[in-house]
């Protein structure tokens, strides 16, 4: 007489609480969701610090700003610090990205000194192009100008201004505290005789702040 066999199966609940099937659900439902470790990490931007150096000679008393809005203006809430002695300031805690991106101005009051010519008597503003923001100079000025009328990039301007000059170096070089000829021959530039109409041709009359 044969005997049959009855396989008896676990309760369901049973089914759904052993380890096994608990490890299946969580894989099913990471792999629905994207897991976890598929999760794109967030992305920090890369905060640098930018020394800037204003000169005709080095400038004290200048005020340097990243121009945000690209209004030729150093508004309130753009990044902005004081020329010391030495021409230079730190515009600090900038996204490289945004460095990069944006001109920077230098708002020269008619108090501040130049530490070549004395005090310069008439407020203006200096200026150069994105991108170049280590020296704002009046031949960083002349590049900006090129660029606002004719378009192109900073570095072709750069080039077209050099040959129209005849300046030996880069317009956007620091000039002061050197004796070689490019540095000699770009301060004249920078600095026309005294005959010449002040404020040179390329200064920018200073513009008042605006709320940003």
């Amino acid at each position: 007489m044969s005997r049959s066999t009855t396989t008896t199966r676990p309760p369901a609940r049973l089914l759904r609480s052993t380890p096994l099937a608990v490890a299946l659900a969580s894989g099913l439902l990471l792999s629905a969701c994207g897991g976890s470790d598929d999760e794109p990490a967030a992305v920090t931007p890369t905060l640098v610090d930018q020394t800037v150096t204003v000169i005709d000679g080095p400038i004290r008393g200048a005020t340097v700003c990243l121009d945000l809005n690209d209004n030729d203006a150093c508004d309130t809430g753009e990044p902005r610090a004081t020329t010391g002695t030495d021409g230079s300031a730190t515009l600090t805690g900038l996204a490289a990205e945004t460095l990069a991106a944006h001109a920077v101005l230098a708002d020269v009051p008619a108090d501040a000194v130049d530490a070549d010519h004395g005090v310069v008597g008439t407020a203006f503003q200096l200026k150069t192009p994105a991108g170049k923001p280590a020296v704002v100079s009046p031949l960083t000025t002349l590049v900006a100008a090129h660029m606002a009328n004719a378009g192109g990039t900073a570095a072709a301007a750069d080039t077209a201004l050099a040959e129209q000059l005849g300046l030996s170096g880069s317009l956007f070089d620091n000039f002061t505290g050197k004796t070689d000829a490019a540095a000699t021959q770009a301060a004249v530039l920078a600095w026309p005789r005294r005959s010449t109409p002040w404020p040179p041709p390329w200064r920018r009359p200073s513009r008042s702040p605006s709320a940003a």
